[in-house]
């Protein structure tokens, strides 16, 4: 794909404000309710991906849509270092992107693109590819039917928490370009995977699941291509006359090459796996804020809560723990694809700890992270994290490391004296008539006040143990009120 396509169509205003960013709106819960969490999702981003690929011809004639095979980052020791996050692709994976052929790149919401990639979710697997290649019927790869293991929507969910940033939410990630070529794989494994039904004597247009009801239903019209129902995106017609895809680069002992300068053969594995990027300084990048709530940006829609994050060895100090599976096991992946077990750094002497709210009750999320001591067996820090201030809205707030190692939080039993924190789930529901623990939100992060007290603790224990009891000591949802400041 001619790398200036995108960014033309954005100059194209035949549909207000622009080409892009009106098909970016239509990425949102409210616009498209079946194009996610059911069987429609494939179908629904197929003819989006047709979609764009046509915006983006009318502007560069014989252009063509290409995918991005992650399972070529993932197979890297450290896939944050993927070629793909340089300046010839994505650019940065880190902060405001600033290099490559989207610096600078606006979304018609959000601002600024950014990403924040942070230790959460991850590029897909070979192995979870296989999974999912592997099953038989479509109710086998999909919504609510399928395990996390196979799941197709579940790999996808993956990528977009690991690129982070608008591509971090449903309602903003089509901000992101890399979008279009994330979603173009997602539809290269499904048409690999119909190709399979057919040799199998399945026909892949007639295997809608029959479990598909409300806005997935097959003969619900496609919202908002009022023009199509769900059932015809699993039309043979998209492959058959719209587009074909190449496969995937491989290499074996007797083609031991990928035929692309981009690309290195892993003798070890005989797998294909992307080049590193060129030596770049390490230098933290701050974590850019949207302030985005369901998908509009609105300042006087949050408040700051501070947290504190203590980062060691706690089997001496907090009794008793055990170790429970991590986040990456949480609803997603297998254990042969946890990612903190081979999880390399480059730096050994320190860690990153990120600290998030994502809403429950709302479309929005706020992450930062502090820089930990690996070599302090205490180390303390505290920061602010941003929640909804409406009323009656609930959050959840979690920590983990760079590594995907989850923290374990202890909240503050509201009104005790001496404060008292128990083990909690870091769900927080807001409510106007309770003690105030927020602070206004301004462009400016506030300034943490050493004397203010946490609303939330969390334990990062560097062994990966958490607290015996989490989830289970304290009543459910921690109650704030967010409105006073």
């Amino acid at each position: 794909m001619h790398r200036g396509a995108t960014v033309i169509v954005k100059l194209d205003k035949s549909v207000p404000p622009n080409k892009y960013d009106a098909l970016a709106d239509l990425h949102t819960f409210a616009v498209s309710p079946s194009a996610h969490k059911g069987p429609s999702f494939p179908g629904w981003h197929r003819i989006f991906l047709v979609l764009f690929e046509m915006a983006i011809k009318e502007m560069v004639p014989g252009v063509i849509l290409p995918y991005w095979d992650s399972t070529l980052d993932s197979n890297m020791m450290i896939p944050e270092q993927s070629i793909m996050f340089s300046e010839h692709f994505a650019g940065n994976n880190k902060g405001y992107v600033t290099t490559g052929p989207y610096r600078d790149f606006i979304g018609p919401n959000t601002g600024p693109l950014y990403r924040n990639m942070s230790g959460s979710g991850k590029a897909i697997s070979t192995e979870y590819a296989g999974n999912i290649l592997s099953q038989n019927r479509t109710k086998d790869i999909t919504y609510p039917t399928a395990d996390n293991a196979n799941c197709l929507e579940e790999a996808h969910n993956d990528v977009h928490d690991w690129i982070g940033g608008q591509m971090g939410q449903i309602d903003t990630s089509a901000d992101d370009p890399l979008f279009y070529v994330h979603h173009a794989f997602i539809d290269y494994l499904w048409s690999l995977f119909r190709m399979a039904q057919k040799d199998k004597g399945i026909n892949p247009e007639f295997d809608y699941p029959r479990t598909a009801y409300g806005e997935h239903h097959p003969l619900i019209d496609m919202k908002p291509f009022g023009y199509f129902r769900n059932i015809h995106g699993y039309s043979d017609y998209w492959t058959d006359h719209v587009y074909s895809y190449e496969y995937s680069p491989f290499c074996t002992p007797d083609q031991p090459t990928c035929k692309s300068k981009w690309l290195i053969c892993d003798t070890t594995n005989w797998r294909c796996i992307s080049q590193h990027m060129p030596f770049q300084a390490d230098i933290e990048k701050s974590i850019p804020h949207d302030f985005v709530i369901n998908g509009k940006q609105n300042l006087d829609l949050w408040c700051f809560v501070t947290v504190n994050v203590y980062y060691g060895t706690f089997a001496d100090h907090l009794h008793p723990i055990y170790h429970v599976p991590d986040m990456l096991e949480f609803g997603h992946l297998n254990e042969k694809q946890l990612r903190h077990h081979e999880c390399q750094q480059k730096d050994q002497n320190k860690i990153d700890i990120y600290v998030g709210s994502d809403g429950v009750s709302y479309s929005g999320q706020y992450l930062d992270f502090v820089v930990m001591d690996k070599n302090n067996p205490f180390a303390t820090s505290r920061l602010n994290i941003a929640i909804s201030n409406i009323d009656n809205s609930s959050s959840y707030m979690s920590a983990h490391d760079s590594c995907g190692r989850l923290c374990s939080p202890l909240c503050l039993v509201v009104g005790s004296k001496p404060p008292e924190y128990k083990p909690c789930t870091g769900m927080l529901l807001h409510k106007n008539s309770l003690p105030d623990y927020c602070k206004k939100v301004t462009l400016e992060n506030p300034v943490v006040n050493d004397k203010s007290l946490p609303l939330i603790k969390f334990y990062c224990d560097k062994f990966g143990a958490i607290l015996n009891g989490q989830n289970t000591n304290i009543d459910i949802p921690l109650l704030i009120n967010p409105h006073k400041s």
